[in-house]
């Protein structure tokens, strides 16, 4: 990609993202993003027990070091999603696995 398919108008956000889309480094940013918004929405105790946090498509799978957390992870499913859908952006996070 060459400097000159920038044009002088963009600002610097646009230029970033169209950066983002040409190297094709979106995936990688929301995994690494995802693990700052799992703890903002699920709190600091629930972040340090949680031993495993990846995304695989638009499926985010979680493990717990405590049953306890997995169950109530379990039954604050759909308002978790929709807290990660607000941080993260729509269609990012479609479902929570729990392993």
């Amino acid at each position: 990609m060459s400097y000159r398919k920038f044009h002088k108008g963009n600002s610097i956000g646009e230029v970033v993202q169209e950066l983002i889309d040409a190297y094709q480094i979106k995936g990688k940013l929301n995994e690494v993003k995802i693990h700052e918004v799992w703890a903002e929405c699920v709190g600091k105790v629930a972040s340090k027990h949680t031993s495993k946090l990846f995304l695989k498509g638009t499926k985010l799978f979680v493990e717990f070091s405590t049953p306890l957390l997995k169950h109530e992870v379990h039954f604050r499913k759909a308002d978790l999603l929709k807290l990660l859908e607000e941080k993260m952006g729509e269609g990012i996070v479609q479902d929570i696995v729990l392993i």
